[in-house]
């Protein structure tokens, strides 16, 4: 026979693989409570961001003889901004406590239609990343 587990799980399970920008976005969110959780509201952050790394190769010096040389050397650049951050509620109890029990919460949101799509590169000095992420 199986073993149980007493732990609580939660799975986020969208209703396809990847999504387009103005596309809407369906699921549901599993939750598996062994017990009892304090607490009164679910709900799921979806998170977008875009990030950049690389090194920039840089910088001038005067010489000893007032000449004007130009030495490269290796600067980090990182920048890192969000595209997009927000909250969804699914669901809320009255009390402060979830009571323990299986539970399943679809969810529907349509993306904006100006994000970009997910992307990486890297090309060893170059790391570009946007991604998204759903908790």
């Amino acid at each position: 026979m199986g073993q149980s587990s007493s732990a609580n799980k939660l799975y986020v399970r969208p209703d396809k693989a990847y999504f387009l920008p103005g596309h809407k976005v369906t699921g549901k969110v599993y939750l598996y409570l062994s017990s009892a959780f304090q607490g009164n509201e679910i709900f799921i952050y979806l998170r977008g961001w875009e990030k950049v790394e690389c090194q920039s190769l840089s910088g001038s010096f005067a010489s000893s003889r007032g000449n004007r040389s130009s030495m490269r050397r290796p600067q980090n650049v990182f920048s890192s901004r969000p595209i997009m951050d927000f909250k969804l509620p699914l669901y809320q109890w009255e009390d402060n406590f979830i009571p323990a029990g299986q539970y399943c919460f679809p969810f529907e949101f349509r993306l904006p239609s100006n994000i970009p799509g997910t992307f990486a590169f890297s090309d060893g000095n170059l790391i570009a990343d946007i991604g998204y992420s759903l908790e």
